[in-house]
């Protein structure tokens, strides 16, 4: 019999919280040795037999912060013909609207908003932000 859809739920719910609690290294190849020092197994050793790391504790705590993302980082890279530079990505990526020559009234634009229901979403002071903007820019 095959699983109902609320079984497949809870199953892939598991599964996804499983691998965003997982940690960057699994703390079964992690050891201290006598001197203090971090040991590190590697998964498959190195081409020259290397089979462990030895470190000390800030040299490990340097290398596990530079795995952390600087903030705003885009985390997903495109490759193939999404990269940005892949001569095919203008055939599948559609352009961007052109930009409209002359420059909207304040008031426009928040009509505009308005209609979208962009502008009952923002508080208050997006909403004066947005007037701002669109006064300067005039």
């Amino acid at each position: 019999m095959a699983p109902g859809y609320n079984e497949l739920k809870n199953m892939n719910q598991s599964v996804l919280c499983r691998y965003i609690t997982r940690p960057a290294i699994a703390n079964e190849r992690l050891k201290r040795n006598r001197a203090g020092q971090v040991v590190l197994q590697l998964k498959s050793p190195y081409k020259d037999g290397t089979t462990h790391i030895v470190m000390e504790p800030l040299e490990f705590m340097e290398r596990l912060a530079a795995l952390v993302p600087r903030p705003r980082l885009h985390l997903i890279r495109f490759h193939g013909v999404l990269a940005p530079n892949a001569k095919l990505r203008g055939k599948i990526v559609p352009t961007p609207a052109e930009r409209a020559t002359e420059t909207s009234s304040c008031e426009d634009r928040k009509q505009m908003m308005i209609n979208d229901g962009r502008w009952q979403a923002m508080t208050p002071a997006e909403q004066e932000g947005i007037m701002r903007q669109t006064t300067q820019a005039i």
